[in-house]
């Protein structure tokens, strides 16, 4: 499934990496997790641990992959790696926030 980041932000203020990553929804939420925390991290995703160590990916999946109503906007915050990572779904897209 070739999903596209429609917009990527990365900066360092001071010595915190942060960034925000949007993926079209059918990008599963595990793996733009992985590859926002790759991309702030400046890591290639196998270099990371693996995501089933902090959250169930099949779970967060299943959360965020669907909207159940407008106006609902699914969100899970938890921390991965040494960032906190906040995964957002809306009807049109899957917003992934990274910050060190």
């Amino acid at each position: 499934m070739d999903s596209k980041v429609h917009q990527r932000t990365n900066s360092t203020a001071g010595s915190t990496a942060m960034g925000q990553h949007d993926y079209d929804v059918d990008h599963t939420a595990s793996l733009a997790v992985i590859n926002a925390v790759s991309a702030v991290a400046d890591r290639d995703p196998t270099e990371l641990p693996p995501l089933y160590e902090t959250i169930d990916p099949d779970a967060l999946d299943a959360l965020l992959s669907e909207q159940t109503e407008t106006g609902v906007r699914p969100e899970v915050s938890f921390s991965y790696d040494g960032y906190a990572v906040t995964v957002v779904r809306t009807e049109t897209q899957l917003s992934v926030e990274v910050t060190e």
